[in-house]
């Protein structure tokens, strides 16, 4: 008797594509997770299975919401100056001084306020890398605060509307203008909201916050965040564009797929049909 491992995607927990599965393993043969410091999925379950970063509860109270495609998902409920809201935070800093790196981000806002759904190296005297959903320009948008100049990006977004928003610091960036915004896996341009072009500088001793700001947590985000991943490499285009396509693709089954074939030799470079798709399967599985 002779098995093939069949493709994640017709594993049950893998279909369809873009729904959290039970999985809690990172998926290396996917070449997209390169570099990755931490998938957080922000559930209570185990928060990082890729194991880098130590995260804990940096504000409460503890509160998770059900979402049909997310599962339990982190709720922010705090308003802007009180500080009573769900944050995660470690005491890490991968991305080094000046990146590069991406951070993408699964969420629907409540609320839109001066409140964080990322914050990164931030000290009480500016913001290094803290990321809002705001008033700006003229509607509620992504907004990129640092002390000395405002970057918003993108179109008015809609509040209970569950949006993909991935933050691109390149190889070389050194200033606030040569971040990257992309939004539902499109590249959104930013504009000058107040202040002047500012250098970045993240230092090394602050981490990461997921909900709020790293100072005094006063500046919670409103609203569910449902996953947030990072890596320490700037995603192409068409990462992102295939991060917003299937977030989880990232994981691998917590048991692997096979097919029994009574009596069979799949052989390099012969083709497998099954109903969902035509895969490659390389080499001889007796």
């Amino acid at each position: 008797m002779s098995s093939v491992l069949l493709d994640k995607y017709l594993h049950p927990d893998f279909a369809p594509a873009g729904v959290k599965p039970r999985a809690r393993s990172v998926d290396y043969d996917n070449k997209i997770t390169r570099n990755i410091e931490y998938a957080h999925m922000l559930d209570g379950v185990k928060s990082d299975p890729v194991g880098r970063l130590s995260w804990s509860l940096y504000s409460g109270p503890v509160d998770y919401a059900v979402d049909k495609k997310h599962k339990r998902v982190m709720n922010c409920t705090g308003t802007a100056g009180s500080g009573n809201s769900m944050s995660f935070k470690a005491a890490e800093q991968p991305f080094g001084n000046q990146g590069p790196l991406t951070i993408h981000t699964v969420l629907s806002y409540d609320t839109a306020q001066e409140g964080r759904f990322v914050s990164l190296g931030q000290s009480s005297a500016g913001d290094a890398f803290c990321w809002n959903i705001e008033s700006a320009g003229g509607g509620n948008r992504i907004l990129y605060r640092h002390d000395s100049g405002n970057i918003r990006y993108g179109p008015v977004l809609t509040a209970s509307t569950e949006y993909s928003i991935t933050l691109v610091m390149p190889i070389g960036a050194t200033t606030t203008d040569d971040i990257l915004c992309y939004i539902n896996g499109a590249h959104e341009a930013g504009t000058r909201n107040a202040g002047s072009n500012q250098t970045i500088g993240f230092g090394t001793s602050n981490g990461v916050v997921i909900g709020a700001d790293f100072a005094s947590f006063l500046l919670p985000f409103a609203g569910q965040i449902k996953a947030q991943f990072g890596w320490s490499r700037a995603l192409a285009a068409a990462e992102i564009k295939s991060l917003y396509r299937d977030t989880y693709q990232i994981l691998k089954p917590v048991v692997p797929v096979h097919l029994f074939l009574a009596s069979a030799t799949v052989t390099a470079g012969s083709l497998l049909l099954m109903n969902r798709s035509i895969a490659n399967y390389g080499g001889t599985r007796q």
